[in-house]
């Protein structure tokens, strides 16, 4: 049997078929341009189907092989293999003898190139009878100098064999030879793959003898020995354990390439300890020595799938992985943190935290401004907090670092990365009471310093909470009052300042009233003695003096001064504004010392509040410890009061640039109130009730720390196994080792189990109850009517970035429609990527179609579409047409609920710019079902998932956030409450960088 190939594609500038008369003139022609240009138009003839007349043959052979043109000699090698090189009977046409002769000339041509590109062309001759007078030439060229001849001549050796053993039966043999004599690496790669191709015996036998050495190979000798390592174990399993020796000396290979196609090997053929902390330590090396960033989180992707199984042995290694932070991009760095998370144990807990003491320190030499070094800083401080919380007995080694992160003062003092650290200092607090007293003692001496609003407040917070004796809580006290007192000593200052400046105004206004009336008598007796002048200059005389007086009047409220032409002028006094801009240049001059001073006079109500709040709690501790009774309590207890309402008075005045809101000024005076009534109920919530909450929270938070790291890492991986899915016995499957051997953990699907069973279903099963397990009929969408003579259903599969759309069409009638197209039209922003051909349809058959559509973004969209056709037997100027209904896909499809730390939740709170405000309007009437309803309908997660028993609070505040498969954030907060009547109120807000996000979340409560 004849095989055609076609050899070569390429461009031709030929636009009308030539002559084939003036072809053969051209080849005829002593030149060898022109015959080259000549042989190019007759491939592309022979190419598009032409047929040459049956002496094109022996001219070209006649004119054109014997050229020593490279070029020329090429295109008549191609043209060789165009022909046919049999006859009508099935016999070698005679031409193709002297064509034999030829080839035997040129693969004993002294050129190397014609040697082994006539090698590489007899690769594709399928005629034995071509072959065989060949076969003595090209052994002789197995030896021949070159490596480029012999590498094509063994290439030569094993198609022959492959497809004509019976021309060179001793080719393994041969091939065998072949290897042990050569040196050259690409020769012995080619000679290697064809070895295993014909005979993997031999091959085999060949890498065993040449195990010690193969580190010795050339790099692309030892990738090729690797792979066909694990082809021979797939086929013949007992052969792992003689090639895990081979494997593990390839570890210490020069080339990174080698060490990581080792490391996987090694994973594949052995679950041994020894083999998998081996292949870790080599993952490790690669990445520390590579800087190619592509290879690295290759490698790192590796390691974490390593994790999932053999987490105690790659978390030897944690250290080595870090090490690399230094040294790499921000994705590189945020993929090193992921896979710290779940590694950390107690023997290497304290290395960890030093080195990541030592990277957060590198941050500071480092810009602040940068975006990337604040995320990486984040980063660092986020993974910090997780670790002391699973390890609480590291803190104080992080205390120091901690402390100075706080300390540094940046453009915005909403930092996220400040916040992190005093939460995780809160949280030190908490969980170390024995080092409680030192901490109090650091942050007593870096308080009035801290320039972040949060941590102030979260510092302050702390004083009020963990300050148990009398001595720890005069000296927070102190810290406290000493500010204050200080803007109160400068702000009476000030006003007395301004009461003795009112007070020489009015002296001085007394002055120039006595001047004036002077002034005025002077005036009086010139208009007497003028008085025999004419009613004119009366007149005239009259106006000047009411003019003056005029003038007078207005001297009254303003500075008068004489000009040097002897007239009055006036000068406006100096507004109380200027005064109070002085004041507020003054204490901000003063206020630089101290960090509270500054914050109260920016008006910063929440740390109005939280110094109110801490007093209080100081002040009720105090007299639970010395007793409401004692002298020093009560001296206490009125500074404090004295202190919270200065704080009230000052926040209500306009010296501050913004006035206290509502919630702080209540929230004081009812700590006024507690303090005037020490035995109030509320008394037990501050002291007992605040404490045991955050308890709570951060034990809730360790717990969850496994389930969080859980969670994440199946979301990595894809890992999707159910406790009802069928389990697949290796043993029991046709190619058992392949699927051992295989590095990732892929779960057969039920057709390939089915179909592995020889299409038997197991006891209890039908197709319908599978597909409804996997969700196949959840996206089933009929599109036609009953009364259409057309059936048509479309199943919807949503993948990562695409849409595949199965339709089934069936015809419900007895006639035969022809001409049948669908044509689909992506509403919303979709791209269809197929466009569907014309069919035809029998009466009552049935068809399948599958339609690709790409998606970009997470918004509402939707198909609409149309199938026209034709009746077989009528004719009709237009086509029958059926508007098709409307595939509706919902952007929840493209959202994944995902955790979220309470800080990145505010900071995207307050960076997105879109938001979708949805009225609450339900029947519903518990609190929690219709939380639980929100989540599910929003495919969002709450991000703080604390147990709150909603019946007694009568309302709901919660935080929820999702991330679509297309990288896009969306939050949102439900706050709704329960009212006199029953029914559910409120509002949930949903923000996101884009305005469709919202609104498609949005319609999904709708």
């Amino acid at each position: 049997m004849n095989k055609s190939i076609c050899p070569l594609v390429f461009y031709s500038e030929i636009k009308s078929s030539p002559q084939i008369q003036l072809l053969q003139t051209k080849l005829q022609e002593k030149d060898d341009k022109p015959k080259i240009k000549a042989m190019k138009q007759i491939l592309m003839l022979m190419l598009n189907g032409e047929v040459m007349p049956k002496n094109m043959l022996m001219m070209i052979f006649q004119y054109v092989s014997p050229s020593k043109n490279h070029e020329l000699k090429k295109l008549f090698l191609l043209y060789l293999e165009l022909i046919e090189k049999k006859g009508p009977d099935n016999k070698l046409r005679s031409e193709m003898y002297l064509i034999c002769n030829y080839l035997r000339n040129d693969i004993n041509h002294p050129n190397e190139f014609i040697r082994g590109s006539t090698l590489r062309f007899l690769c594709k001759i399928h005629e034995p009878e071509i072959v065989e007078p060949l076969i003595s030439s090209i052994r002789d060229d197995l030896t021949y100098s070159v490596p480029y001849v012999r590498k094509n001549a063994v290439l030569l050796v094993a198609f022959i064999y492959k497809n004509h053993p019976q021309l060179i039966p001793d080719a393994p043999e041969v091939i065998e030879n072949f290897l042990k004599n050569e040196s050259d690496p690409s020769c012995q790669k080619n000679a290697f793959i064809m070895l295993y191709e014909i005979e993997q015996n031999r091959a085999m036998n060949y890498l065993l003898t040449m195990a010690k050495n193969l580190i010795n190979f050339d790099e692309s000798m030892q990738l090729v020995s690797l792979e066909l390592m694990i082809k021979i174990c797939e086929n013949n399993p007992k052969a792992r354990t003689k090639f895990l020796k081979s494997i593990l000396s390839l570890l210490e290979s020069k080339s990174n390439s080698v060490k990581f196609e080792a490391s996987k090997s090694l994973i594949l053929l052995s679950n041994s300890q020894v083999a998998i902390r081996a292949a870790t330590q080599a993952l490790c090396k690669i990445l520390a020595e590579e800087k190619d960033n592509n290879i690295r989180i290759i490698v790192l992707s590796h390691l974490n799938k390593l994790r999932i199984n053999y987490s105690h042995i790659v978390s030897d290694f944690l250290l080595d992985i870090l090490s690399v932070l230094s040294s790499s991009s921000f994705e590189i760095k945020s993929e090193i943190i992921f896979l710290a998370e779940d590694l950390v144990d107690t023997k290497n807990i304290e290395g960890v935290i030093l080195l990541l003491k030592k990277e957060i320190g590198k941050t500071g030499e480092i810009e602040h401004e940068k975006t990337e070094t604040t995320n990486y800083l984040r980063l660092l401080v986020g993974l910090t907090h997780k670790f002391v919380l699973k390890f609480p007995q590291v803190s104080d080694k992080i205390l120091d670092i901690l402390i100075d992160l706080i300390l540094r003062t940046p453009k915005d003092s909403s930092q996220d990365q400040e916040d992190e650290s005093s939460i995780l200092i809160r949280d030190i607090m908490e969980t170390r009471k024995d080092i409680r007293e030192q901490i109090l003692q650091r942050l007593f001496a870096v308080a009035s310093s801290v320039g972040s609003s949060f941590a102030l407040r979260t510092i302050l917070w702390i004083f009020g909470e963990y300050c148990e004796n009398s001595q720890l809580i005069r000296q927070a006290f102190e810290i406290i009052k000493n500010p204050i007192n200080d803007l109160k000593a400068i702000l009476d200052q000030k006003v007395e300042e301004q009461k003795s400046k009112e007070e020489s105004k009015k002296k001085k206004k007394e002055k120039s009233s006595q001047k004036n009336e002077n002034v005025e008598n002077l005036e009086v007796k010139k208009e007497k003695k003028q008085s025999n002048k004419t009613s004119k200059n009366r007149r005239q005389t009259k106006q000047t003096s009411q003019e003056k007086k005029a003038i007078m009047t207005k001297t009254t409220s303003s500075n008068t001064q004489i000009r040097k032409d002897g007239t009055y002028g006036t000068v406006g006094v100096s507004s109380p504004k200027k005064t109070a801009i002085s004041i507020n240049s003054t204490i901000s001059t003063v206020s630089n010392t101290n960090k509270i001073t500054n914050f109260i006079m920016e008006g910063n109500s929440y740390l109005l509040s939280t110094i109110s709040s801490s007093i209080t709690k100081m002040t009720l501790k105090l007299i639970k410890i010395q007793g409401e009774s004692n002298k020093t309590t009560k001296d206490f207890v009125v500074d404090s009061m004295l202190l919270l309402v200065f704080l009230l008075k000052i926040g209500k005045s306009n010296l501050v640039k913004h006035q206290i809101d509502p919630d702080s000024e209540q929230k004081i005076f009812l700590n006024i109130k507690i303090l005037g009534d020490p035995k109030n109920e509320i008394t037990k919530i501050l002291l007992e009730d605040c404490r045991n909450s955050l308890s709570k929270m951060i034990k809730a938070q360790q717990e969850g720390d496994g389930d969080h790291l859980n969670d994440a890492m199946s979301e990595k991986f894809n890992i999707e196994s159910q406790p009802d899915d069928l389990i697949v016995f290796n043993i029991f499957q046709k190619n058992r080792i392949s699927e051992k051997l295989h590095f990732e953990n892929q779960d057969q699907s039920l057709k390939s189990v089915l179909d592995f069973q020889n299409d038997e279903k197991p006891e209890g099963s039908d197709i319908s109850d599978v597909l409804l397990k996997e969700g196949k009929f959840n996206k089933v969408f009929p599109l036609t009517g009953f009364s259409d003579p057309i059936f048509v259903e479309a199943i919807l599969n949503i993948n990562l970035y695409d849409l595949m759309i199965d339709f089934y069409i069936k015809n419900l009638t007895e006639s035969t429609f022809q001409n049948m197209t669908l044509e689909l039209y992506g509403l919303g922003g979709l791209e269809l990527i197929d466009k569907q051909q014309s069919f035809t349809l029998g009466p009552l058959s049935s068809t399948h179609i599958t339609v690709m559509a790409k998606v970009s973004s997470t918004e509402n969209r939707g198909i609409a579409g149309t199938i026209s056709y034709d009746i077989s037997g009528t004719y009709s100027a237009e086509k029958n047409c059926i508007v098709l209904n409307e595939i509706k896909i919902s952007g929840l499809d493209y959202l994944i609920p995902t955790s979220v730390s309470l800080f990145n939740f505010r900071k995207m709170w307050v960076e997105f710019q879109w938001e979708n405000k949805i009225l609450i309007s339900t029947s519903i009437t518990d609190l929690e079902e219709y939380l639980d309803f929100i989540t599910k309908k929003t495919n969002m997660k709450i991000v703080d998932e604390l147990i709150t028993d909603y019946k007694e609070t009568g309302f709901v505040s919660k935080n929820l956030y999702a991330k679509t498969i297309f990288g896009e954030d969306v939050v949102a907060n439900a706050s709704f409450e329960k009212n006199s009547d029953g029914k559910i109120t409120g509002y949930v807000r949903i923000r996101s960088h884009s305005q469709g996000l919202a609104i498609c979340v949005g319609t999904l409560l709708n």
